[in-house]
């Protein structure tokens, strides 16, 4: 719609007001009626509606939704008054502490003809475009701008007015060529040939349509350089060779006889036309290899390096001759069977004089190159001297260097082996390596490129720093010094023994580790007097923890012997009273060992089966002496057998 300034409305007869307004009598104006002010006046209901008074007539809102003001309060600085009260138009704020401007815009005081503005405690509403307010009634009533000629319609232009607007509507046609635009009310022009409603094509397809204002022109069609209009209509590009033109209407090419065109020619020679091309020949003849002179009078050398009328390939030279010329190769290059130039293999004809044997030769275009093999570095002319790594590359090997021919190798001394990366040295572990050769007799201990030998205590290393030699603690008299203890030797350490006759025996003054019973004799029918021993020994015995068996099976540890009558036999016996062991050794059983009575008087107590150590092993081996059926005497030998916890 046209933007134009409206003028307020004629204001309306005195003797009548419109509807929601009433004469004031006293002031010659219509006043408007506050409808909400009587309840016969609105439909609102009082309990879920609240009736908000408007110029010429009220409306109802929900009483949940904020009611809108009806008027525009003047405004007014705010002013608390009281805790969270504040001036009309103006809202309590609890975050600022203070009251701040109410925007009454929010709620939509003004009606639908209006617009509202919120200003400081305030608000104002103001006519829409194409409204004025009535001076009578203060409402916003429609500006009818084809009364008041504030229009913009042509002269060809009815004007009917709208609300708020107006509408321009042309009076007649546009005619031949032309449609009316219902929205501008202009005539525009109709494209014929956009539409396709020509007639240009019935001339045939090399015609086209060119549009006109209100009509159309048929014109032939216009190709672009270099195009040819072709009877289809069609433009082709037509790209002749030289020596060639396009032919009219076709999209061949033909040929161009140069020589019809002037004199291309000079003195002495002739045009001849040729496909695409002409030539120019001399009027006299010359043999290969001359032409005729310039002034075509006589025969000359053709020099075809110059005209270039040879036939020699890329790459090679040209060299004139009377009557011919010679193709020459570049260095490095020979001609084949066909006059072409190809490489010469130094390396392939000439092995052993290109290169040294001690390098790789490698054919290149025109040439060869000789590289010294790995290890080699260029020397004098082709040869190749040998590089010393070791000298010139410093911590190239992590122990010893030892340069070769072409080459260098790692080396590591004694208790160290090459590692994978042919470069560093990594100790050899002997004890785990040669575990099996039992390098010590007692531990073996790693060192950094060696190993040594360590004995456990009890035990010496020998001069030979490998075998772990006893140290017989009782043979230096300061171990076991009490009163009647035995100093037992053992391997690797050694036991205080005492020996303590039981009740009724005295120890033996002739042998220290023997008990004699007090009373020599026993009643006739003293059975259990006679099972008494008459003598008890005690034998102490050292072994190391596994100790072999020798091949007959048997470790002979003891032998007993008694006396030897012709009207006694002797019966001996044995019994494991004890075995100690910490836990995880074997205690020894009597399977262990093994009694053989190797004479009427005598038996021998053996170990069958190694027992591990350490561990102490209490025997009793018992020997009755009979006459006949009659029990004479017996005799009782205790074997204490200590085993040490080392095999050595």
């Amino acid at each position: 719609m046209p933007s134009t300034n409206r003028p307020s409305a004629p204001p309306p007869p005195s003797a009548q007001c419109p509807a929601g307004f009433r004469l004031s009598e006293a002031e010659r104006r219509c006043l408007d009626v506050d409808e909400c002010a009587d309840a016969k006046l609105h439909i609102c209901n009082n309990v879920t509606e609240l009736c908000i008074n408007e110029p010429g007539g009220y409306r109802c809102v929900k009483r949940d939704s904020p009611a809108p003001l009806s008027a525009s309060p003047p405004a007014v600085p705010a002013r608390p008054l009281g805790a969270g009260r504040c001036d009309p138009g103006y809202m309590y704020s609890f975050h600022n502490q203070k009251c701040v401007d109410e925007d009454e815009c929010i709620r939509n005081p003004c009606d639908s003809n209006q617009v509202c503005h919120n200003t400081v405690g305030s608000y104002s509403c103001e006519c829409k475009e194409g409204f004025a307010r009535d001076p009578l009634t203060t409402a916003c009533v429609d500006i009818n701008e084809c009364q008041l000629g504030i229009n913009h319609c042509a002269a060809s232009q009815r004007c009917d007015n709208t609300i708020g607007s107006y509408q321009c509507i042309r009076y007649s046609g546009c005619g031949t060529g032309y449609t009316l635009n219902a929205a501008t009310g202009t005539c525009d022009d109709d494209d014929e040939c956009e539409l396709g409603t020509d007639n240009c094509r019935e001339s045939g397809p090399t015609w086209v349509c060119r549009n006109t204002q209100g009509s159309f022109r048929c014109e032939r069609k216009q190709c672009e350089p270099d195009y040819q209009l072709l009877p289809s209509g069609e433009c082709v590009r037509i790209d002749c060779d030289p020596g060639y033109a396009p032919a009219a209407n076709t999209s061949k090419c033909v040929d161009i006889d140069e020589c019809s065109i002037g004199s291309p020619c000079g003195r002495g020679r002739r045009c001849v036309n040729t496909p695409g091309s002409y030539q120019c020949v001399f009027r006299i003849q010359c043999r290969p290899g001359f032409v005729p002179s310039p002034e075509g009078d006589r025969c000359v050398d053709e020099d075809e390096c110059a005209t270039g009328t040879h036939n020699c390939k890329p790459g090679q030279t040209c060299f004139n001759r009377p009557g011919t010329y010679q193709c020459q190769c570049p260095p490095g290059h020979t001609l084949d069977e066909t006059k072409n130039c190809v490489d010469v293999d130094e390396c392939e004809r000439f092995p052993r004089q290109a290169c040294s044997d001690l390098a790789t030769c490698e054919n290149t275009v025109g040439s060869y190159r000789c590289h010294c093999k790995e290890g080699y570095r260029q020397g004098r002319g082709k040869s190749c001297d040998d590089i010393d790594e070791c000298a010139e590359t410093p911590n190239l090997c992590q122990q010893q260097c030892i340069n070769v021919w072409g080459s260098y190798r790692c080396s590591c001394e004694r208790g160290f082996y090459l590692h994978t990366d042919n470069r560093t040295c990594i100790d050899i572990d002997e004890c785990q390596v040669h575990k099996d050769r039992h390098l010590c007799v007692g531990d073996c201990l790693n060192t950094l490129g060696s190993y040594r030998c360590h004995c456990p205590s009890g035990y010496r290393l020998s001069k030979d720093g490998r075998n772990c030699v006893d140290i017989d603690e009782c043979a230096t008299g300061e171990k076991c010094r009490q009163p009647g203890e035995i100093c037992i030797n053992m391997q690797g350490s050694f036991r205080c023994n005492t020996i303590r006759c039981p009740e009724g025996y005295v120890n033996d003054n002739s042998q220290k580790n023997r008990c004699r019973r007090i009373a020599r004799g026993c009643p006739p029918n003293d059975h259990e007097c006679r099972r008494q021993p008459q003598l008890m020994t005690f034998n102490f015995m050292t072994l190391v923890s596994n100790m072999s068996i020798p091949a007959s099976g048997a470790l002979d540890l003891f032998v007993m012997r008694g006396a030897l009558t012709a009207d006694t036999h002797t019966l001996f016996s044995l019994d494991l009273d004890s075995a100690r062991a910490p836990v995880g050794v074997p205690a020894a059983t009597r399977a262990n060992f093994k009694l053989s009575q190797v004479r009427d008087n005598q038996a021998v107590v053996a170990l069958v089966r190694p027992l591990a150590g350490p561990q102490d092993v209490e025997l009793r081996l018992v020997m009755e002496v009979y006459s006949g059926s009659f029990l004479a005497g017996l005799n009782v030998a205790k074997l204490f057998l200590f085993v040490s916890e080392h095999p050595y």
